[in-house]
């Protein structure tokens, strides 16, 4: 009977899987395809000329904008990436208990030689290698794109021996440089495992709803909500001098895929730390791994929880 379950629940799932990763995948191709077309020159004088006010609403610091993995990075940051997250997690969590209650189909399956525990179980592990299945299509396209796209650049400036000084070169040619001699797309595999982690918590959130809830329409309304209120949290921490405590309020806080990355190249030591500290060994702040395990580790708690409800909850009857 277990077959039977993981096969519902994949069959149920695949064409929004589909969907989701076929748009994931282009749009992380295509975003690096678009830096690669912006002259970096310019690009820093466009960023350095806006207002404070404007770069405070920046989902980075903008000076991380200045090089190509701050910028490529980036593409985790954008609504895209973020709505096929949430639209696989909240779409196939929502549909955990309250999906099968709202259509009437939850008695007759669980009139069948299952237990409550195998039901929630199969249908959020399902959810899980989806989420697994897209972080890994994020960092294919992003993967993809740098092993495709060229950078063009002008000539490097001629050097004047023993003086020690550089002459612009302003004869008008430019060179094309493979991007993947400017970034190494493995750069970006703790963006991606961050990408993982809030794929891990939102599907946890939505199924800890729909495991009390018996409607599916409420259980994402619910989730939604949450999902706009946490980043409207996340504006004003960001827009508003003396708020910037509010964002620690949302899990958006430990969703830092764009200085991840930069810290890669920067600092190799912090790409798979769990805490940062400075000389003297004093806590800095979390690293990767610490931001990481906090989305799974609630993720996870969420889940659990959901299935202890499930199991003890009393299931109204088919109307």
């Amino acid at each position: 009977m277990n077959r039977a379950l993981w096969r519902k629940a994949i069959g149920e799932s695949f064409l929004l899987f589909i969907g989701c990763a076929s748009i994931l995948y282009l749009f992380c191709w295509v975003r690096v395809w678009i830096t690669s077309r912006l002259e970096m020159g310019r690009f820093q004088n466009i960023l350095e000329s806006l207002p404070d006010s404007w770069q405070k609403l920046a989902p980075v610091p903008i000076e991380q904008l200045f090089s190509y993995e701050g910028r490529i990075a980036v593409t985790y940051e954008e609504p895209v990436v973020y709505l096929m997250m949430a639209v696989w997690t909240i779409t196939r969590s929502s549909d955990a208990v309250s999906g099968g209650l709202g259509r009437g189909t939850m008695e007759m399956l669980l009139a069948q030689p299952v237990s409550r525990k195998q039901v929630i179980g199969v249908h959020t592990a399902v959810t899980m290698i989806g989420v697994l299945l897209l972080s890994v299509v994020a960092f294919t396209g992003t993967y993809t794109g740098i092993a495709t796209t060229t950078v063009t650049e002008g000539s490097a400036p001629v050097k004047v021996p023993l003086f020690g000084f550089d002459i612009p070169f302003t004869g008008g040619r430019f060179v094309d440089i493979p991007m993947s001699e400017k970034v190494s797309p493995w750069t970006f595999v703790p963006a991606a495992v961050n990408y993982l982690g809030l794929g891990c918590f939102l599907t946890g959130f939505a199924t800890l709803m729909s495991s009390w809830d018996r409607y599916r329409w409420r259980t994402i309304g619910i989730t939604v909500g949450f999902y706009v209120i946490s980043t409207m949290l996340e504006i004003v921490g960001l827009a508003i001098d003396g708020f910037e405590w509010v964002k620690g309020l949302t899990f958006f806080s430990a969703y830092e895929p764009v200085r991840f990355a930069c810290e890669a190249v920067t600092y190799p030591e912090r790409q798979w730390s769990w805490v940062v500290r400075d000389a003297n060994g004093t806590f800095i702040d979390w690293g990767p791994l610490g931001y990481d395990s906090m989305l799974v580790g609630i993720g996870m708690a969420c889940m659990g929880i959901a299935a202890m409800i499930f199991c003890r909850r009393d299931l109204p009857a088919p109307i």
